[in-house]
This record gives structure tokens, C-alpha cells and sequence, in this order.
């Protein structure tokens, strides 16, 4: 039985594979997808998932989300009313260890042993975070695979001689597109392209806007789609006469 987890920017899962079929393991809400999502209030206890994702509105202080961007960058992400600081691999770690215990409730075992999906580009600080995070969140032994081969092993590549594919990605807010190429019997990532950098690239915390702020009116804003009404376009320019074909004709 092979355990593995998609250690997701917004939702993480994971799911068992006994050599048949794959199965995603619902977490204890019976939902297939774990919000990312991780809170400690004063006291230093701390919870994730779903339960901390109704804070990040009403208590954004204690709670983060999208840490995954920030592996490896040595950020260190603050929890105000613990006065505690974490890395991002720790958060990470928190959520691996709440889907390793909703895997020990639904398959009666806890596992040592996982293979965790990682962005098609990963450099080697964010690869060593995400060793080190599983290694807090008890795992023994960790096997790393980039998110697009996984996606093609799972629509059906077998050790094919050779052949390319194409794996569109879409994730939290972005669209992520793979070209593989089979070679000696192995699936290579050839070509990448990202709408964003999303690829675990580091990006500052933002903080929450203060409480009754509200964005200053700044006239209508023209949306994609949008065209003024017919007596304003005729205002702003004159029409040019209409175009006739052939020999002009005598007067």
C-alpha cells in the first residue's frame, strides 16, 4: 500500500494506492480537501484545516494560509496573540500531521511513508522545506515527485519508449502548463510555463486592511466587455465617411 499526499498552496489531500485503484481519504469532516489553513490562538494550541479557515477573515493576526509560497525562504511567520514565530515547513508540517491522523482513523494505521507531489520547477531550498517538513510531521521515509509526472502517471503513463505530454494544472489562482518527454523509459519535465510564480516563490505577507476601511470611490470602472453607450462614442470622434468601391460617380 503506497500513501500519497499533494501538499497543496490552498487544499492539501491525500490518498492510498494498493496497486488497483487510487483512493482520497477523507479528512474527519468527510471532505477530500483540507484548506491549507493555520491558526494557534493565545494558549499556543493550534488548528488546521477547515476549522482555521473560518479565521483568516476574523482573526488574520493568528492565522495563515498560502505559506506554502514562503518554503524555504527562512521567513519566519508570526502568531501575535502567542507572541510565537514559525516557519512555513513548520505550518506545513502541522497540516501533513492532521492528514496523517485523518489516514490513521479511516485505514486503522499511522503511516511512516509517503510520496509528496511538488511543483513541476521546485528549487533546492523549497525541496529540502518540504523534506523537513514531513520529517516534523512524523514521516520516516519520503519520496518527492513533481506534481505533472504524478498527473500523467495517474492518466495512464507506463513506462512508454517514448512520447510526450502535455499537463495543464490548474491551481489555486493559476494555471500552470507541462510538456514531458519520455526518455530511456523515464518521464522528464521538458518545458514549463507558469501565468504567475506561484512555484513556491516567495511573496511578502500582506496585512489585513484596518477595520472600517473602506476603497475610496474613484468614478465607474470600465470592465473587459464594456462599451460606452452609442451617443458618447459618437461625441468623442466623427465618423468617417462610408467607404464606396468602384469609380466614383459623376456629379
Amino acid at each position: 500500500m503506497f500513501i500519497g499526499i499533494d501538499l497543496g498552496t490552498s487544499n492539501s489531500s491525500l490518498a492510498v494506492f494498493d496497486g488497483d485503484s487510487v483512493v482520497v481519504v477523507p479528512n474527519s469532516l468527510g471532505e477530500n480537501l483540507t484548506p491549507s489553513v493555520v491558526r494557534m490562538d493565545a494558549r499556543g494550541a493550534i488548528v488546521t484545516g477547515r476549522k482555521a479557515y473560518g479565521f483568516l477573515e476574523s482573526d488574520p493576526a493568528n492565522t495563515w494560509g498560502e505559506f506554502k509560497r514562503l518554503m524555504g525562504t527562512g521567513d519566519r511567520l508570526p502568531f501575535a496573540a502567542a507572541q510565537q514565530e514559525l516557519l512555513p515547513e513548520e505550518l506545513s508540517a502541522k497540516v501533513i500531521a492532521s492528514l496523517l491522523a485523518d489516514a490513521r482513523d479511516g485505514l486503522g494505521f499511522l503511516p511512516r511513508a509517503a510520496v509528496i507531489s511538488t511543483p513541476a520547477l521546485i528549487e533546492l531550498p523549497q525541496n529540502h522545506a518540504t523534506m523537513r517538513a514531513a520529517k516534523l510531521a512524523g514521516l520516516s521515509e519520503v519520496a518527492l515527485m513533481q506534481e505533472p509526472i504524478a498527473s500523467a502517471i495517474a492518466a495512464g503513463w507506463r513506462s512508454e519508449p517514448e512520447g510526450m505530454w502535455l499537463v495543464f494544472d490548474l491551481g489555486g489562482g493559476t494555471l500552470d502548463v507541462s510538456l514531458l518527454k519520455t526518455q530511456e523509459g523515464r518521464l522528464r519535465v521538458r518545458r514549463f510555463r507558469s501565468t504567475s510564480s506561484a512555484c513556491c516563490a516567495p511573496r511578502p505577507p500582506r496585512s489585513p486592511p484596518p477595520r472600517g476601511y473602506s476603497r475610496p470611490a474613484s468614478g465607474p470602472r470600465r470592465t473587459r466587455g464594456h462599451r460606452p453607450p452609442a451617443e458618447a462614442r459618437d461625441r468623442r470622434r466623427p465618423r468617417a465617411p462610408p467607404h464606396r468601391s468602384g469609380p466614383p460617380r459623376r456629379p
